[in-house]
């Protein structure tokens, strides 16, 4: 089974803000994909394709702690999930506004994969969407705003590429997507 996990904020506060990017593609993912049911909801909404081997995983623990249920989610299902089957989604500052990366393993500023890192080995893919650099001294503030109507049409834009690395990904593996859409 692949799973994949959109990391973010649950609540309406947090609905098209720069940090819930990943929680933005598991709902276009499940929009465009279709047929998922969700399965159970103890710290996620977790949700089975009634057509595929694909899972996807919104952890609704708050940002600073995604690792902690899917930690829960390997260790305690009766999934059959390997790391290396785990492709997580997250903003990124790093990069500009639409552009992603794909990586496996390293480590990261961002405070949801650092927590996923503090209860998984680093064996994932990580696709890493750019929010755009927040102004000097403004990090937290500037990753809590939502989208203006400039950004948010290049992000949709960027999300039909998107579903498509994400696809290699499943089907090719993360080495060959890195080949295919890490390019400059």
């Amino acid at each position: 089974m692949k799973l994949l996990v959109g990391l973010g904020n649950k609540g309406s506060k947090f609905y098209g803000t720069r940090h819930n990017l990943g929680f933005y593609f598991m709902d276009s993912w499940k929009e465009v994909k279709g047929n998922y049911y969700e399965d159970f909801n103890i710290c996620t909404d977790f949700f089975r394709s009634k057509i595929s081997d694909i899972s996807i995983l919104k952890p609704a623990t708050g940002m600073n702690n995604s690792g902690i249920p899917l930690k829960q989610l390997l260790v305690y299902s009766s999934f059959n999930i390997h790391l290396k089957d785990i492709i997580i989604i997250h903003d990124d500052f790093d990069l500009p506004i639409g552009k992603f990366k794909i990586s496996v393993g390293g480590s990261s500023r961002h405070n949801g994969v650092r927590s996923v890192l503090n209860n998984l080995p680093d064996e994932f893919t990580r696709v890493r969407v750019g929010i755009g650099k927040p102004p000097e001294g403004r990090a937290v503030e500037y990753v809590l705003e939502k989208f203006n109507i400039a950004e948010k049409k290049i992000i949709d834009g960027t999300l039909e590429n998107l579903i498509k690395a994400i696809d290699v990904i499943i089907e090719c593996g993360s080495d060959k997507a890195m080949n295919l859409f890490n390019r400059k």
